[in-house]
């Protein structure tokens, strides 16, 4: 039995690619009416910190981030406000190039990632380290770790071999707070 195609239209991808950025040009509009408004403008301001980030900057880096991440524009608008006070709070800008944190969206939920450049941003505003520092481990590395009631940690970089993502073996942190007392963690990769 011979089946008839005369009714089928062909797959327009152009048409639907228009209609794709239709929808997300609303969504844009829908969220750019949402964080602008008076009141979340205010409510925003309020919620930033004293560390140089205004609420107009948190918009822009909002939409960049959107541009970067179109996903977010599925996230709901009281999610994606959620997580930029929870970054004006922190006073870490997110989704930029210090990597400090990250909107992530889970399916329609806008989700806030700090990054471990934002933690140790945070440590060292709260004044209470001396010093604190994460650092890859490299495959050539000399990397020495003595555990104990002494504990250290002995890295010496190897410049032998080009450090990329495919031969770190892990990765460490010190944190050395105003008492000069060291905590130390090692990350394994596997």
């Amino acid at each position: 039995m011979a089946e008839n195609f005369d009714n089928v239209k062909p797959f327009d991808i152009k048409n639907e690619q228009k209609n794709n950025c239709k929808s997300l040009d609303l969504k844009k509009k829908e969220i750019h009416d949402f964080f602008t408004s008076p009141m979340r403008m205010d409510q925003l301001s309020k919620s930033l910190p004293r560390v140089g980030v205004t609420a107009d900057r948190m918009i822009r880096i909002l939409f960049s981030s959107i541009a970067q991440t179109p996903k977010l524009a599925d996230c709901t608008t009281k999610s994606l406000f959620n997580v930029i006070i929870q970054c004006a709070q922190i006073g870490l800008e997110p989704n930029t190039a210090l990597g400090h944190a990250y909107i992530i969206p889970f399916g329609n939920n806008a989700t806030l990632i700090i990054g471990y450049k934002g933690l140790i941003e945070l440590c060292r505003r709260s004044k209470e380290f001396s010093n604190i520092y994460a650092q890859e481990v490299y495959d050539g590395d000399y990397f020495e770790i003595e555990i104990g009631t002494t504990p250290n940690i002995k890295h010496k970089p190897s410049f032998e071999i080009v450090h990329n993502e495919n031969n770190i073996l892990g990765c460490y942190a010190v944190a050395k707070n105003r008492d000069v007392i060291n905590k130390k963690h090692v990350l394994h990769s596997y």
